[in-house]
C-alpha cells in the first residue's frame, strides 16, 4: 500500500505507475489522479489557441500572425516555434 501525495488516498501499487528515478519505483500520484491532471492540462492548453494573434519568429526574429505557426499544445504559447 502507498499513499498518493494528490489526493492522500491509501491505494495498492498497481494503483501507481511506475518510476525509475524514485526511490521506490513508483510515481508519486495514483493513476487517477496523473490522469485526471493530464485532462486538466490539455483543457488549460485548448483554451490558450486562438487568444495569441501574433509571435516572434526564431528564425528570421520578425513580427509574424499567429496563423504562420502550426499548433503545437506541449509549447506554453500552443504555437511551434
Amino acid at each position: 500500500m502507498k499513499q498518493c501525495t494528490k489526493c492522500l488516498f491509501e491505494k495498492s501499487i498497481n494503483e501507481f505507475h511506475n518510476n525509475n528515478r524514485s526511490k521506490s519505483g513508483l510515481k508519486t500520484w495514483c493513476k487517477e489522479c496523473c490522469r485526471q491532471n493530464e485532462i486538466n492540462r490539455r483543457f488549460r492548453n485548448a483554451a490558450k489557441i486562438g487568444t495569441i494573434t501574433s509571435k516572434v519568429c526564431n528564425k528570421c526574429e520578425k513580427d509574424l500572425p499567429a496563423n504562420e505557426f502550426d499548433q503545437q499544445l506541449g509549447s506554453p504559447d500552443t504555437l511551434s516555434y
